[in-house]
């Protein structure tokens, strides 16, 4: 079956099933023992798994990347070409970072394994994964095209995950994605459900802000007036 590839957005608000579904549940279990020698077992066939359909899912690009298609971002939307809201495309960012996730932890394993020479390890296109990329407003892009967000207040982070579950953009190695993940966390707000609001403690945390993380863990412990409450308010309701 012939791998096709488009540019352009192929409809609006329709959901797509996601290759990256899988790697976004395994992942964080899958982290428990990274950077620990226990490797062998069921641990290193999920992942080998998770490798394998990552490097099935991925096509070539127009630029000479390796990229994902259909592509979608978390029940977020942009503002196709034509101005209309579409929420389909490809390669966004949350895909490559979960592939870049995937990648590396497999390679780094392989290695210490002395497996580094595998044919799955050799068809790993680590390099040519489209990189992150910074939009004209100084966020983290979250498509591969730099189109304007339908919510700019859209409280799912799922292009983030590099910064946190993964560990692909670091103060340390990556200061400049840095900058882009803060300014997107400023956009977002602060003010959002209990699940975005722990995801936003945990990315300011990995961005060395101890002030913005703070916040957001006094905001999950505040008690939300349910007579007002806008709907999936975070905080702590009274019974």
């Amino acid at each position: 079956m012939s791998k096709s590839y488009s540019t352009v957005s192929l409809c609006s608000f329709i959901r797509v099933p996601r290759p990256s579904v899988q790697p976004e549940m395994q992942i964080p279990l899958l982290q428990q023992q990274r950077g620990s020698a226990h490797f062998e077992g069921m641990k290193i066939l999920i992942w080998r798994s998770l490798c394998s359909n990552m490097v099935d899912w991925l096509i070539e690009g127009p630029h000479g990347y390796s990229e994902t298609n259909p592509s979608t971002s978390s029940e977020h939307a942009f503002i196709s070409p034509d101005g209309k809201p579409a929420s389909v495309s490809h390669s966004s960012t949350m895909d490559i970072a979960l592939i870049r996730e995937v990648f590396s932890f497999i390679v780094s394993a392989a290695n210490i394994l002395g497996r580094g020479k595998d044919d799955l390890i050799k068809r790993v296109p680590h390099a040519q994964t489209t990189p992150y990329r910074i939009a004209r407003g100084g966020t983290i892009m979250e498509w591969a095209q730099d189109f304007k967000d339908a919510d700019i207040h859209n409280q799912h982070l799922s292009h983030l995950f590099g910064l946190f579950s993964g560990h692909t953009i670091t103060p340390e190695k990556t200061l400049d994605l840095c900058r882009a993940a803060e300014k997107s966390l400023f956009n977002g707000g602060k003010e959002g459900p209990g699940w975005s609001t722990t995801w936003k403690a945990a990315l300011w945390a990995h961005l060395r802000d101890n002030k913005h993380a703070h916040q957001m863990i006094k905001f999950l412990f505040r008690l939300v007036d349910t007579v007002d409450a806008v709907p999936f308010e975070g905080g702590i309701y009274s019974n």
